[in-house]
């Protein structure tokens, strides 16, 4: 699951290294599906994780195959617009650093290829019309 939570005018992201990349990714908060649990539990669980906040409302999108050539990976993908704030609680092999960036700034910088990672890019131009409007 991928999970853009925004906070009027903030997106948050995580920015955590990439052993294939040899450097850090700035991401959207996203997790693998335990055994036996439900997507929208997933993607609760990950921004709690990664981002110490508990989302009040969370909406599904849609779901994305990466890479149809080599592996049969779905990424569900959500939005998240109201929160309680915690904690950042991440798993013990994750090193993560919380970045919340400007709407503005992101857009530009997908715009200027900064940002890479794929279910990153999708979901924000998925979601481009409600959050730059």
């Amino acid at each position: 699951c991928c999970i853009l939570a925004y906070d009027d005018p903030y997106i948050y992201f995580v920015k955590q290294y990439r052993y294939p990349f040899a450097k850090e990714i700035l991401e959207l908060p996203a997790g693998k599906i335990d055994k036996n649990e439900a997507i929208i539990n997933c993607a609760l669980r990950e921004l709690s994780e990664e981002t110490g906040l508990i989302a009040l409302n969370m909406e599904y999108i849609s779901s994305i195959y990466p890479s149809v050539g080599y592996t049969n990976e779905i990424i569900h993908l959500f939005y998240a617009d109201k929160f309680k704030h915690e904690e950042m609680h991440p798993d013990n092999d994750e090193f993560l650093n919380l970045l919340m960036l400007n709407k503005e700034d992101v857009y530009n910088m997908l715009d200027n290829g900064q940002i890479k990672d794929a279910k990153t890019e999708i979901l924000l131009y998925k979601l481009r019309n409600r959050i730059m409007k």
